[in-house]
């Protein structure tokens, strides 16, 4: 029983290690707007984690309510040893709305909280003369409440 749960353990980590990434989150966007008319934008560059271009957008459209734009471009090209390429692109944006507040003595504390969605879209491909499926794709939805 011992050597068959540990051989499962294994091809399932054999299987899970050799399964393509779909998906990367996008970097969080935390706006901190204060008062009405403010305008934050943000500009991000990544190796892994969450996407390698991030561009973000806030925009205070009351004393206390603010809107968000968020957008993520991710693309990768690996060639392997055997002349295999893999191409993989990845697009994603989201759209929301919160609320922000500033408190405390001296209104210098910031409490804000940010509710939205976003959309998705992964591509990727693998160029192998023994691939037998050399195109995955993959569309995903986003739905996010954020305090801060």
């Amino acid at each position: 029983m011992k050597s068959l749960l540990q051989i499962l353990l294994f091809g399932m980590f054999f299987i899970y290690t050799s399964c393509v990434t779909l998906y990367k989150p996008n970097a969080i966007h935390s706006p901190l707007l204060k008062e009405k008319g403010e305008l934050n934008t943000s500009a991000s560059i990544g190796l892994s984690g969450s996407g390698l271009y991030n561009l973000q957008a806030a925009h205070a459209i009351s004393n206390h309510i603010g809107i968000m734009i968020d957008g993520m471009y991710h693309l990768r090209r690996v060639s392997s040893d055997d002349s295999s390429v893999e191409k993989l692109n990845m697009f994603f944006g989201e759209a929301g709305a919160g609320y922000f507040t500033t408190f405390g003595n001296n209104k210098n504390r910031l409490f804000q909280c940010y509710s939205g969605g976003g959309y998705g879209i992964t591509t990727d491909k693998i160029d192998d003369v023994d691939q037998l499926n050399p195109v995955v794709n993959a569309k995903y939805f986003n739905v996010f409440i954020q305090p801060g």
